[in-house]
């Protein structure tokens, strides 16, 4: 199968310092385009977690993903995605069709019952980001 290198440069603010590459090869079959719709809310949110303490977040993370995605059809991603090089980094990346369906989860029980089960795992708060498309504009 072809495969083709993209090289992604990240740089997760204050968390990681100083900008890191990293080499990824996605099957050249496979189309890495989604259109986000205009009026969709994007967030990315990060907060880091206590040593020791990662299997019990990631169980309540998958639990929480698992209702969202059964929940909120509008809900267009939610991934989850922990450090590999920021030991005990856990960033999240969602995309929301509208405001309502951002409302929606927000005020979802099984999202606070997250905050919950995670408090007094984490070393900082949640820090969370609105994102713009540049596309919408």
């Amino acid at each position: 199968m072809k495969t083709f290198l993209i090289t992604i440069t990240m740089a997760l603010f204050s968390l990681i310092g100083n900008s890191q590459q990293i080499d990824i090869k996605i099957p050249s079959n496979k189309s890495s385009h989604f259109s986000i719709p205009k009026n969709a809310v994007t967030i990315i949110a990060w907060t880091k977690i206590k040593a020791g303490s990662e299997q019990k977040v990631m169980k309540a993370t998958k639990l929480m993903m698992d209702k969202i995605r059964k929940n909120e059809p509008r809900c267009l991603i939610f991934e989850a995605h922990q450090g590999e090089t920021a030991p005990g980094l856990v960033l999240f990346y969602e995309v929301f069709a509208d405001e309502a369906a951002f409302e929606n989860h927000q005020q979802a029980t099984y999202v606070q019952d997250w905050f919950d089960a995670i408090e007094g795992f984490t070393t900082m708060e949640m820090n969370v980001n609105r994102m713009t498309n540049f596309n919408t504009h």
